[in-house]
């Protein structure tokens, strides 16, 4: 879902968060999705590893999407990323 929701603004956000300001989306949908999960499983919230893993799927998954998009077929980007985001804790 997240993937399929960047697909239609892509141009826009090349704009916006181009250059320096490329990092700042994925940390913010880091962020986000972070507090999401926090409600949902409060226990998680000190688990060091959890934090780890979390950060390395969402920051290694959007930037593996982003060198690859022009690429490779869209689907088969999501196909491959999504196998690797099943969380093992």
């Amino acid at each position: 879902e997240l993937f399929n929701s960047f697909v239609p603004h892509e141009n826009l956000i090349e704009i916006l968060f181009s250059d320096t300001q490329a990092s700042v989306l994925p940390t913010a949908l880091e962020e986000a999705i972070r507090e999401k999960l926090f409600l949902l499983a409060p226990h998680l919230r000190d688990n060091t590893k959890f934090d780890i893993i979390l950060s390395y799927k969402i920051q290694g998954g959007y930037y593996a999407y982003l060198l690859h998009r022009k690429k490779y077929d869209f689907d088969y980007i999501v196909d491959v990323v999504g196998n690797m985001a099943t969380f093992e804790i």
